[in-house]
């Protein structure tokens, strides 16, 4: 009986695997699905809401011509930043709804169980991914030519803050890095605390929470304690948020208050203050404030930064996030890939998409070879710092609009 329940369940198991692999042929004639699995609830709702503005404004426009005759249609899904919930996610998206590929997503923990998840079914999913930035991703996965990371990997991340705080007058010497303690933190953390040390650093201490906790002060107390020049933290955006209003209530000032993308959102600056995010220096991949041509093939859809996030702008009454724009050229891309392969088919989509070379308002487009993962796209970072409600860009020097702010400033007059 045993024997014959493992067979039956390997049966359903190859039968959902088929039935995806089918599944373009018996989705609705007038679209085409595609999955978007982001934590648009929890720690990552900030930049996960910006991922998902990005996306449905590229639907929109991509859909006044649509693809191969027919519409895209994005179906979202919210993973609450659980790896667990975004499997289930994945799955209910390749066996119910029969996505042809996904696109976007927050997060390299939840990244790497929906790349676990891909590797259930036969074909595999295509992937067009802007959450996976730990090099245990690239190594693991990199190698699938269907997997398509648009997000810079985590050495791009921090080569690019040791190099600056190499740059800061008088230049920091210790370093305390505070990290989220599942994939996506600790690995960072530890490529952090390498290049740090090589670099002439001392870090004090490498310490992981909790994502979400609702207290970090021992943390930042046992911080305070030590002194560090630099407090630097890898988590989200609810993270970022609580150690600012904890570090000001304990009257933590170190040199330089230092972490990574979830420290630009909207978001943030609101829930802190303006006087309280001043001097918060952050990592990012690009800002609204660059300068990207139009791309000549097609200009409709990849317009100059400067017309991008005018129509973002206008449609959202905010500013974009670097997510806002990653997710929505992630789209186009995918969409751009079908309408070349000129069909559904796995492998000729994804040759189309390896052959996009093309500007676009986040930057040149192109997926290339990095270390281990033979189709990468976005690979600059830059040093941002909040000043007046406003984000400075501060390195590297050629891509500068404002002088750092350096010591912090203390918490007392604000």
């Amino acid at each position: 009986m045993r024997e014959l329940r493992a067979v039956m369940g390997a049966a359903l198991l190859a039968l959902a695997a088929m039935s995806w692999g089918a599944g373009p042929a018996v989705a609705a004639e007038d679209e085409i699905r595609i999955g978007a699995v982001w934590g648009l609830t929890g720690p990552t709702a900030g930049v996960s809401q910006e991922g998902r503005r990005g996306m449905e404004m590229a639907q929109e426009l991509i859909n006044r011509k649509g693809v191969l005759g027919k519409k895209i249609r994005v179906i979202f899904e919210d993973d609450k930043a659980d790896p667990a919930v975004g499997v289930s996610a994945t799955e209910k998206l390749i066996t119910q709804d029969k996505v042809v590929a996904f696109v976007g997503g927050v997060g390299s923990t939840i990244c790497n169980a929906m790349l676990g998840a891909f590797e259930k079914y036969n074909p595999r999913p295509i992937g067009v991914l802007t959450g996976c930035g730990a090099t245990t991703i690239e190594q693991r996965f990199g190698k699938e030519r269907g997997y398509f990371f648009v997000h810079p990997w985590e050495y791009y991340y921090q080569s690019t803050m040791r190099d600056f705080l190499l740059s800061l007058t008088p230049r920091p010497q210790t370093v305390f890095i505070a990290h989220e303690d599942r994939l996506y933190g600790t690995s960072h953390a530890k490529m952090a605390d390498e290049y740090f040390k090589e670099a002439g650093f001392k870090v004090v201490a490498r310490e992981g929470f909790k994502s979400g906790a609702p207290d970090l002060t021992p943390l930042l107390t046992r911080a305070k304690g030590m002194n560090p020049d630099v407090f630097y933290w890898i988590a989200y955006g609810a993270d970022a948020i609580l150690i600012t209003k904890q570090g000001k209530e304990l009257g933590f000032n170190p040199r330089l208050y230092a972490s990574t993308v979830q420290l630009g959102t909207q978001e943030y600056r609101d829930a802190v203050g303006l006087d309280n995010a001043e001097a918060f220096v952050g990592i990012t991949v690009w800002e609204p404030n660059a300068d990207f041509a139009a791309s000549r093939e097609w200009p409709d859809l990849l317009p100059s930064t400067r017309d991008w996030v005018r129509e973002y702008t206008a449609r959202y009454k905010r500013e974009p996030h670097y997510y806002s724009i990653m997710s929505y050229v992630a789209l186009v891309a995918a969409a751009k890939g079908i309408e070349a392969a000129g069909s559904l088919d796995r492998e000729k989509v994804v040759a189309a998409i390896e052959k996009i070379n093309t500007m676009s308002p986040m930057g040149p487009l192109k997926f290339s070879p990095s270390k281990f993962a033979v189709n990468h796209a976005f690979k600059q970072m830059m040093i941002f710092q909040w000043q007046k409600g406003q984000k400075a860009l501060l390195f590297p020097r050629d891509t500068a609009t404002g002088a750092v702010r350096y010591p912090f400033p203390p918490w007392t007059p604000r």
